[in-house]
């Protein structure tokens, strides 16, 4: 998780699942592109980090 995220966080990590967040997130992806297929991808940055609840 992006050093910025995990700070954001920190008051939510008893509960991780309950706030709703919103960023510009960049990703990088760990397996190749494939038409109708879900692409697995790791956090690699956020910007502009918005947390609701």
């Amino acid at each position: 998780m992006p050093a910025s995220l995990e700070k954001r966080l920190r008051p939510y990590e008893q509960d991780l699942f309950r706030p709703r967040v919103f960023a510009d997130f960049r990703v990088c992806a760990y397996t190749r592109s494939r038409p109708g297929v879900m692409q697995s991808v790791t956090l690699v940055g956020a910007r502009n980090i918005w947390i609701e609840g």
